[in-house]
């Protein structure tokens, strides 16, 4: 893989996270203020349906990133145990169209499961309501034809990111929100839902172009070629022989991160303490997502070090890893000192929650962090022997929070416990030493990397 200039990059990505998030403010209040009560829920059911689109995926767009650095860095086989074979392919080319072709099923299947499906639904949402169901089903197709561009070229970002130009596909994504937000928020007031729906395919549209003009101009390798129907299962065969315990390692932090917040309604009776709680997760999790961003910025680039520079692959673990604990240390100290000040600046309604929750919060996500980079940091030397602990963890996690808050009543300490606890107990400790171990590193040099860099 050639040399990729990384001066800004780093800077690029956080920046495109904040800006994502701010983005956000500016556009949800605004259709809180001019979509009537019916139309807002509407556009929330299509959002919640995209969100279960976005689970189908299971990791496997992540998974690509990695073997397409893989190969971009001279691998020439998806079995990493079987490189020394006399076999030569070209792999990068391979990859793309196998998963070219992967993302078309893909595309076909979700149209058949939630295209069809939701369009099912919402005749008898909309007949319960008394509303007309052809115009909400027109703005359905519309959002729907946005979801299928996406899901039908989701292996552009994996190819480019694979082969070094993260920061590229940063600006494309940047370019795609920028133009959503504006449409949106300029119609929004005078063609209401539609606008959100013109927005959403829109941006899309010239996200997906943008992409298909940088696939083009910078992968050097061919693209159309075609591949027969037994190398294209075999290819996708060898490829699930890693990303199934990905799979299953993305189902697991869902429920970890989903179930507490399905429970919490019904557990924490208090309207204003669920608001509190809720309020405070989701602020925590904004930070988490900007501490993830050192990491992942730097995986494509990462995997290509583990094939021929490992060395550097060390220190560029540690200093991501030292930045994204920064950020999310920083962000918590911040939050549990100044959070009623945030409040005042943001107008919230709901503050957060008192100290003693934020402080255990703050750890469990400084904790998670700390997990994130050192099993991505396994994942990346093709190690994905965490899955089983991880499904475990999230089962003893749903027991727990079933006692401690429906028969020990402990609510929000529940919550909080169980998470806490059962990742403790083997995840939270196990994979670092796991991942020091991989890198000969010691556990007090580990501990210097952190101070001293």
């Amino acid at each position: 893989m050639p040399e990729i200039n990384r001066k800004n990059s780093l800077s690029l990505a956080l920046f495109a996270s904040v800006f994502k998030v701010s983005l956000g403010l500016i556009s949800y209040p605004l259709f809180l203020k001019f979509l009537d009560s019916f139309d807002l829920s509407i556009y929330l059911l299509f959002i919640s349906t995209i969100a279960f689109v976005e689970l189908l995926d299971l990791n496997f767009a992540a998974n690509l990133v990695r073997y397409f650095s893989y190969a971009a860095a001279g691998v020439k086989t998806l079995d990493l145990n079987e490189n020394s074979s006399s076999e030569q392919t070209d792999l990068l080319s391979d990859l793309f169209i196998m998963a070219r072709q992967y993302y078309r099923y893909m595309c076909a299947i979700a149209f058949v499961i939630f295209g069809i499906g939701f369009s099912i639904y919402l005749y008898y949402f909309t007949a319960l309501h008394h509303k007309n169901f052809i115009y909400y089903e027109l703005n359905w197709l519309g959002y729907m034809s946005a979801m299928l561009l996406g899901i039908y070229f989701t292996y552009l970002s994996p190819a480019l990111i694979g082969s070094g130009h993260i920061d590229r596909v940063n600006r494309v994504l940047l370019i795609s929100k920028l133009t959503a937000v504006i449409i949106q928020s300029c119609l929004v007031y005078f063609i209401g839902l539609f606008a959100i729906v013109l927005g959403a395919l829109v941006s899309m549209i010239i996200e997906r172009v943008l992409l298909l003009t940088l696939v083009n101009k910078k992968l050097d390798f061919e693209k159309n070629k075609k591949i027969d129907k037994s190398k294209f299962y075999k290819l996708l065969k060898q490829f699930w022989g890693t990303n199934y315990k990905l799979a299953l390692m993305s189902i697991a932090v869902t429920v970890l991160v989903r179930f507490k917040l399905f429970a919490a309604g019904f557990v924490i009776y208090d309207a204003s303490k669920l608001a509190q709680f809720l309020f405070s997760l989701q602020v925590f999790t904004i930070a988490y997502t900007l501490a993830t961003v050192p990491l992942s910025n730097n995986y494509s680039d990462m995997s290509a070090y583990f094939i021929n520079d490992k060395p550097r692959l060390l220190k560029v673990f540690l200093k991501q890893n030292k930045i994204a604990l920064f950020i999310i240390s920083a962000a918590s100290i911040f939050i549990i000192l100044s959070g009623d000040l945030l409040v005042q600046i943001l107008k919230v309604k709901h503050p957060f929650l008192p100290w003693p929750y934020l402080f255990i919060i703050a750890l469990i996500f400084i904790l998670e962090i700390q997990l994130n980079n050192h099993a991505n940091s396994l994942i990346i030397q093709n190690k994905v022997n965490m899955y089983k602990s991880y499904l475990v963890s999230a089962a003893g996690t749903i027991i727990l929070i079933i006692l401690f808050c429906f028969i020990l009543r402990l609510q929000i300490w529940g919550l909080l416990l169980a998470q806490l606890i059962m990742q403790s107990l083997n995840n939270y400790w196990y994979w670092v030493k796991c991942n020091l171990r991989s890198y000969s590193l010691s556990v007090k040099d580990y501990m210097k990397s952190l101070v001293l860099g």
